[in-house]
């Protein structure tokens, strides 16, 4: 806008410049011409008077010094005197305009430009009474050789005039231009510095406008701070990109997932972020069919990326990315699998073995001495076939089954009543088993808590040895119950503590069918002590024994 209301200024101080000269050669062209005809007519009215008078044509030579060329013309065109040439070879003048113009009217002018000496002779006709025609001539210089003569001062004051034009454009554009950038420099009191009358209506407008957009600006301001406050609280990775694959949004968890430092990804290209291969190939997929999902492992977790093209219109303006940490499912799910092979496993073990000892005295093979042990075989297998039943049944119920409301439960009654029922088994292994304890009010669930130290218990009475013992006792340390079962048994390889609580995991699988066990006591107690929030810890030493401790958080009663 200050350029060109600039150059406008300039070109119009150019063009009137331009107008103004050539007004001005103009008038002084005209006032030059008739200042002299002016002079030539009076001089010609002085000497046709003064010829009147004599009537002699060599009387005029006397005035051949005034510097003016006197012709004396008959009426037919015939020069009967010339002050400058020979009259005898000049031309008939009939058709010269300025006699022609003083036969009709009684006087003519005219002005003829000579090329041989390149000047411009001015003429002045007379008509005399005996009806010849007197005519004085005058060169002068032409009006161009006036002003080319002139030109270096004109040209010089051309020069002074435009850098005058070129200052005054400047000042003039930079005083009108200084209230409209007052006028944005302030846009809150944008009416107030209006100085303009006919910019109040636009400046209202854009006050309104601005207004506006500050509050569509807001608007996105604070959905902008909602939804990174939702991303950055996701534990799932999120990636927006846009066609280009440049980053648009990620999230903190984004970059943890991915195994990425932090850093400053928006505005940056996809592979700036990450470059691994199957983030980028379900990227191009998802580019290429609106819709991919791919799993991948990186740094030890299993990730499920799911990749979605955004629309806009019609138009595809971006792509959405989703990265799920599905570790702790895919677990689950070999658990599952595994747990369902186990099952099938344990299962058909003892059906095998009851449906054989059925099969040999069903077809009488069986001596009927053999038959009393073989019924109780087949009693023995069913037994534990109904606990492994039992066991499984329960560790459904704790998978699936909602979480029970907890009630305040004094855990030493409850122990107590445990070990006298597990009396009779420990005699039977030849075990001893004791129980020290206090009071100990903790939250639980009444039924869920006998299960935890049965299995204990019985885990203990087990994998002991004849003569050994199984100590029990419950603890108050602080504001904590600590429940402690410790045996005298075979222990645990230190290889196989971290997997004991696992379901079906035996350490010495023939000696846990010789005594009956399932391989799922300790994951049935590990689920309920997870249910309850409490903290389990185990030591054991090979051919020492093992010491499970269950520290639970008193209330109070």
């Amino acid at each position: 806008m200050k350029r060109r209301i600039h150059l406008w200024l300039c070109v119009t101080g150019v063009v009137a410049l331009l107008l103004t000269a050539a007004l001005t050669l103009g008038i002084y062209f005209q006032s030059f011409q008739n200042q002299v005809f002016y002079d030539l007519k009076t001089d010609g009215i002085i000497l046709a008077e003064s010829y009147q008078l004599v009537k002699k044509p060599d009387d005029l030579d006397r005035f051949k010094s005034s510097g003016f060329r006197i012709t004396l013309i008959s009426s037919n065109g015939d020069v009967l005197y010339d002050s400058s040439a020979n009259e005898d070879t000049m031309d008939n003048h009939s058709t010269r305009p300025e006699f022609t113009a003083a036969l009709k009217g009684g006087e003519g002018t005219a002005v003829r430009h000579s090329d041989t000496i390149h000047r411009d002779v001015y003429y002045y006709a007379k008509l005399l009474e005996n009806g010849e025609v007197l005519r004085v001539a005058r060169e002068s210089s032409s009006i161009f050789a006036v002003f080319f003569s002139a030109l270096p001062f004109l040209l010089l004051l051309a020069a002074g005039i435009l850098l005058l034009c070129f200052f005054l454009a400047g000042l003039l554009t930079k005083r009108i231009v200084a209230p409209i950038d007052a006028m944005a420099a302030d846009m809150d009191a944008i009416e107030e510095n209006t100085e303009y009358e006919e910019l109040i209506p636009f400046s209202r407008t854009i006050h309104r406008q601005n207004g506006l957009i500050r509050q569509q600006l807001e608007d996105l301001r604070q959905e902008q701070e909602k939804i990174q406050a939702l991303t950055s609280n996701m534990s799932e990775g999120f990636l927006l990109l846009d066609m280009e694959k440049r980053i648009l949004s990620v999230n903190g968890s984004a970059v943890e997932l991915m195994g990425e430092s932090g850093g400053e990804y928006v505005g940056q290209s996809l592979l700036y972020f990450s470059r691994n291969q199957g983030l980028l190939i379900c990227v191009e997929q998802a580019l290429e069919h609106e819709n991919s999902s791919v799993e991948i492992t990186l740094g030890g977790r299993r990730l499920q990326i799911i990749a979605s093209l955004v629309e806009s219109e019609g138009k595809n303006i971006g792509l959405i990315c989703l990265i799920l940490d599905i570790t702790e499912k895919s677990e689950l799910e070999q658990m599952r699998r595994e747990f369902t092979a186990n099952v099938s496993h344990e299962l058909k073990t003892p059906l095998t073995s009851i449906s054989g000892f059925a099969e040999l005295i069903e077809s009488g093979m069986a001596k009927p001495a053999d038959v009393r042990k073989f019924a109780s075989k087949i009693h023995a297998e069913s037994a534990r076939l109904l606990t492994l039943i039992g066991d499984i049944i329960m560790l459904s119920e704790l998978d699936e089954a909602p979480k029970r409301e907890l009630e305040a439960v004094d855990l030493c009654p409850l122990v107590q009543k445990c070990t006298e029922r597990l009396q009779a088994a420990a005699e039977r292994a030849e075990i001893s088993l004791s129980f020290d304890g206090e009071s100990a009010p903790v939250l639980a669930d009444p039924a869920q808590m006998e299960d935890l130290v049965m299995n204990l218990c019985d885990n203990a009475i087990r994998y002991n040895r004849k003569g050994g013992c199984v100590a029990v006792t419950l603890k108050r340390v602080q504001d904590r119950a600590i429940l402690t079962v410790k045996d005298t048994g075979i222990g645990i390889p230190p290889e196989h503590q971290s997997r004991i609580f696992e379901r079906f995991y035996r350490v010495d699988k023939s000696r846990s069918k010789e005594t009956g066990g399932t391989g799922l006591g300790l994951a049935i107690v590990k689920h309920i002590a997870e249910q309850h929030h409490t903290k389990l810890t185990l030591h054991s030493v090979v051919d020492e024994g093992t010491e499970i401790r269950v520290s639970f958080p008193l209330c109070e009663k």
